[in-house]
């Protein structure tokens, strides 16, 4: 079943329901599978700041899922000319001193927006890349309920299966 699963259903989610029976005088093993198209996945990696996750997420770099940083974000509202005009981007600037910025901070008091997280949840349902089968999103912002509500409903628009990390 190895050349059937590994490489035939490859693109597929495969559920074994049952074997299909032996037939007198034939030496064919049947079996009877549920298969459904795969979807993108994304896991979710929510933790506080120096709790590890990026470095469990750099596994899933390492092996080529295709990631976005909430963190790496906020740094790109702040500075990339692309995110200018946009709301959020003028209230990260407006918080980010000349000093080096406290991502956790930040983003703890921007949660409280509600406009705010609208925003930020939009930019990364459009941005992520549900083209691959898989990807992952981490970072400290995940951790406000808010946040992960909003992301995971505008995932799932568009979608995708989710599965939420947190470290135990």
């Amino acid at each position: 079943m190895g050349m059937l699963y590994d490489i035939l259903l490859k693109d597929y989610s495969v559920r074994h329901v049952s074997s299909g029976g032996k037939k007198r005088n034939d030496a064919v093993r049947r079996a009877v599978l549920h298969c459904t198209p795969l979807v993108s996945t994304a896991l979710l990696i929510a933790a506080p700041g120096n709790s590890g996750k990026t470095t469990l997420a750099r596994q899933f770099l390492n092996v080529g899922w295709p990631d976005i940083s909430t963190d790496r974000l906020l740094g790109k509202l702040a500075r990339d000319p692309y995110y200018a005009w946009r709301p959020a981007a003028k209230r990260v600037r407006d918080m980010v001193g000349k000093e080096r910025p406290d991502w956790g901070f930040i983003g703890k008091e921007l949660s409280k927006d509600s406009d705010f997280v609208d925003e930020f949840c939009s930019i990364i349902a459009a941005e992520a890349p549900v083209e691959s089968l898989f990807f992952y999103i981490e970072g400290a912002m995940l951790t406000h309920a808010n946040v992960m509500e909003c992301l995971t409903r505008r995932l799932k628009e568009r979608g995708v299966r989710l599965w939420v990390v947190k470290p135990g």
